[in-house]
């Protein structure tokens, strides 16, 4: 009866949390929507007038406000940095013989065109939105799932054999979760990577998986806003939170961290024991409300 009690008592968190990461979902995504109509028009507009179009690599920043002391930049002045970048020294992808004989012209297969890669940016973006509620959803199913097979297995065999294939399926939505991350990651940089590309450039779905295969040949820093590198550089440290998800933290980041906490306590005089209980004790209350930390 207590184990059922406190399934039942995450049931209901998880479905709590559902319903926040849905909400969530439904304001990024309007704000996805706003951000990419708006930078398609730009495209558009510069396309009609001098047929160079510029593409911004803006994404959604955690929080959505802008830090203490910093300046916001306007898009048009942005937009102006890029095109000076994009001009000056850019490689147009052809090679000369010297000595006077036939010049060899090769054609860059990467010059991908802006709406391309606001495709990519887009469809990492959406990846980002809808991988928080594609995990909370699948917490909650976990958890629905464990208080189904108290109720009608009881225990023993049956219980044992049902909380495993829970854990399975948790398992694989675990692996998808990440692989969600990675593909965002890696679209969010190739289509970041020559934002300052021309309107002349490769303009099909073939163009995004060129770009996917060689994400950091292209990429210039200097060319990334200063708030999209470090909203990208914020989304990779997180994914170190993986290791507190279930089923990993019960297999491995758990036994693994409290048998390096046993060391220490052991090896390491005076401090070494009420350190290792500290950290320990610490990863144990974020894996507990990591909620509160990542959706």
């Amino acid at each position: 009866v207590q184990r059922q009690s406190l399934a039942s008592a995450n049931l209901t968190k998880m479905n709590t949390l559902r319903r926040i990461e849905r909400i969530k979902f439904y304001c990024r995504l309007c704000l996805l929507v706003v951000n990419v109509g708006s930078a398609y028009q730009r495209i558009r507009r510069d396309d009609d007038d001098d047929g160079q179009s510029v593409l911004v690599p803006s994404v959604l920043c955690h929080g959505g406000m802008l830090c203490p002391g910093e300046r916001g930049v306007e898009c048009i002045v942005e937009e102006e940095r890029l095109r000076r970048l994009s001009y000056v020294g850019r490689r147009t992808g052809r090679r000369t013989c010297p000595g006077g004989g036939t010049p060899v012209v090769e054609r860059n297969s990467k010059n991908v065109s802006a709406t391309t890669r606001l495709a990519a940016l887009t469809a990492g973006e959406l990846l980002h939105v809808y991988r928080p509620l594609y995990w909370t959803t699948a917490e909650r199913n976990h958890a629905a799932h464990d208080l189904d097979a108290l109720r009608h297995g009881g225990g023993g065999l049956a219980a044992s054999t049902g909380a495993r294939s829970g854990r399975m399926e948790l398992l694989k939505s675990w692996i998808v979760s990440l692989a969600m991350d990675v593909l965002s990651h890696r679209l969010t940089l190739a289509a970041a990577g020559g934002c300052g590309g021309g309107g002349g450039g490769v303009d099909t779905p073939s163009g995004i998986i060129g770009m996917l295969k060689h994400p950091n040949n292209d990429v210039n820093t200097a060319s990334l806003p200063p708030a999209t590198a470090e909203e990208l550089k914020r989304r990779k440290m997180r994914w170190m939170l993986y290791l507190l998800r279930c089923p990993v933290w019960d297999v491995m980041t758990r036994p693994v961290a409290g048998g390096l906490a046993d060391v220490v306590g052991r090896f390491v005089p005076l401090l070494g024991r009420p350190v290792a209980n500290y950290v320990m004790d610490l990863l144990v209350y974020w894996q507990r409300h990591h909620f509160m930390l990542e959706g």
